[in-house]
């Protein structure tokens, strides 16, 4: 019995830790709040001669007690790290390092040497020496560059650099997907992907869709991203500006978010005393004690105060009884999973139709279908012809019976696979308005007959088949009308010979020999031209030329 009263106990304590944990991720306790115009801001701004320089990222030094924080020009490409006491917010100095493009910053003590890592010119993480505290406003030249192809975030933790890269996973669109782990002297250890439902798409129409991504870091078991564009009490219902916390496995699975409403968030921060005009996230930080801190942006420059606040460090998760309650601005958005989509027939509505599972679109064109693939980086669709609606790239219904299926190549050029029409087809789609070629399929194509012509044998015909190497092979044994020149049949443009051919042939018909002649011509047209007597039915196997 006291096994039974031990295992239920166990399952309450479970149950009452896991709600704990999910509504901590709504609580965040107060550190500091930091000036938005620091008193060095305008001099940087003169200098520059730009119109304003904003918050990208930051990091805390611990043994300093400092936060360090990289602002970015309006325009330029000077990243300024600008740091704060972190127990009075006091400003202390700033310096110039770092080229434009990343939101990362970390601070690492080596033996008796503290350095600084923000991005340098082009994909490149530099290593700043800065043991030494820098004068005021100097500019620090790296003393080392990795070049990890780095894309805007980065992250350190116990020997283990995170680092998010640039470009596109599949190809054409960056999605912000691929990660690469490193050690400590930056080689590739292995690879993990965040899907874009949970880490905001990049070069997309369906940005506004799914909250964006602003910085990350590493726990000591987990990774953990900081969220939220842009907000304005101005503006609408979009998931991109939706803040909050999201916690992934080590292999980049989501573990649990909490994300609130942009606008309700400012309500509440304005009940806790913030002048709040606009909100944003802008940087993630996880301290030695595995403690997770946010900076979040809630004023602009042209708000008098900013002088003095507009900046607010938050410790997340926090059970301090001082920890402000987001959870009644809790918000959902459009969350997916593409493997969902892509390991079987894309699924159909209750209507029988098919639908973009971003948009609600209906999806009854090859064309709206692509469309959706770039935007989302999905690899694969399939479905059933018969089962739903679509029409090609050329405006042409898709024959009943037709599995199909499409592969997204780049999220520009995409294969299509037609199975069971009765014969298989490929093509390439590719362009802007798209296009659709016909691949030259492996198996043999059909070949349009001549009038009075037919198939001596059942469930034959006339076929031609192209290799690689261009070689093509005529097949069918076939009825001809008695009177020549006859027309066999009509090749399409990628089997036709790059001059006349004139081929012999044996007579099937004929119980004592006798020959034939085929013409193939760059028309396309294969005909019967001379028998050496009559006869009902001839063959065209073993005919085979190069069309270059």
């Amino acid at each position: 019995m006291s096994t039974d009263i031990d295992a239920l106990q166990a399952q309450i304590d479970d149950l009452q830790q896991k709600k704990l944990t999910k509504d901590l991720l709504y609580k965040r306790r107060e550190v500091i709040r930091l000036p938005l115009l620091f008193p060095d801001y305008q001099s940087i701004i003169d200098k520059l001669r730009t119109i304003f320089i904003y918050p990208q990222g930051f990091t805390i030094d611990w043994d300093t007690r400092e936060v360090l924080v990289v602002y970015s020009p309006y325009t330029g490409t000077d990243r300024f790290v600008v740091i704060f006491d972190l127990d009075t917010g006091d400003y202390k100095t700033y310096y110039q390092a770092g080229y434009s493009g990343g939101e990362g910053i970390v601070i690492r003590y080596i033996n008796t040497s503290r350095y600084l890592y923000v991005k340098t010119a082009g994909n490149k993480i530099g290593k700043f020496d800065i043991t030494v505290e820098p004068t005021k406003g100097a500019s620090l030249t790296p003393i080392e560059e990795y070049d990890v192809n780095m894309h805007y975030n980065f992250s350190y933790r116990n020997g283990q650099w995170l680092v998010e890269q640039e470009g596109a996973d599949i190809g054409k669109f960056a999605r912000r997907k691929a990660f690469g782990v490193y050690n400590d002297d930056f080689e590739l250890i292995r690879v993990i992907t965040i899907e874009p439902s949970s880490g905001g798409l990049f070069n997309s129409d369906y940005t506004d869709y799914l909250p964006k991504r602003q910085g990350i870091a590493l726990t000591d078991n987990s990774i953990v991203q900081g969220t939220g564009g842009p907000a304005l009490r101005t503006n609408p219902d979009i998931p991109l500006m939706y803040q909050g916390l999201v916690e992934y496995s080590p292999a980049g699975v989501v573990v649990q978010e909490g994300l609130v409403h942009h606008t309700k968030m400012m309500d509440i921060m304005e009940q806790h005393g913030f002048d709040c005009e606009r909100i944003e996230n802008e940087g993630i930080h996880v301290s030695p004690d595995n403690n997770i801190y946010s900076l979040f942006v809630y004023q602009s420059r042209l708000i008098p105060e900013s002088i003095n606040e507009g900046i607010v460090i938050f410790e997340e998760m926090s059970s301090s009884k001082d920890a402000i309650d987001f959870s009644s601005a809790k918000t959902t958005y459009p969350a997916y999973d593409l493997t969902k989509f892509t390991d079987r027939p894309y699924p159909r509505m209750g209507d029988g139709q098919m639908y973009n599972f971003m948009t609600g679109a209906k999806l009854d064109t090859i064309d709206k279908v692509c469309k959706m693939m770039a935007n989302t980086g999905m690899g694969e669709f399939s479905f059933y012809s018969s089962a739903v609606d679509m029409v090609d790239i050329e405006g042409t219904n898709i024959p009943n019976t037709t599995f199909v299926k499409i592969y997204n190549a780049n999220n520009e050029a995409f294969f299509m696979e037609y199975l069971g029409n009765p014969l298989n087809q490929r093509f390439l789609i590719y362009g802007s308005p798209r296009k659709q070629l016909e691949l030259i399929p492996s198996t043999p194509t059909a070949v349009p007959m001549g009038s009075g012509v037919s198939s001596f044998y059942p469930n034959s015909g006339l076929t031609a088949k192209k290799t690689a190497d261009n070689l093509v092979t005529l097949r069918g044994t076939l009825y001809v009308p008695t009177i020549l020149p006859a027309l066999l049949g009509t090749l399409s443009t990628e089997y036709r010979p790059p001059f006349n051919l004139v081929f012999p042939i044996a007579l099937s018909s004929s119980p004592v020999g006798g020959y034939g002649v085929v013409s193939v011509k760059t028309t396309g047209e294969i005909q019967l031209t001379y028998t050496s007597h009559i006869v009902n039915y001839a063959t065209v196997n073993g005919i085979s030329y190069n069309t270059d």
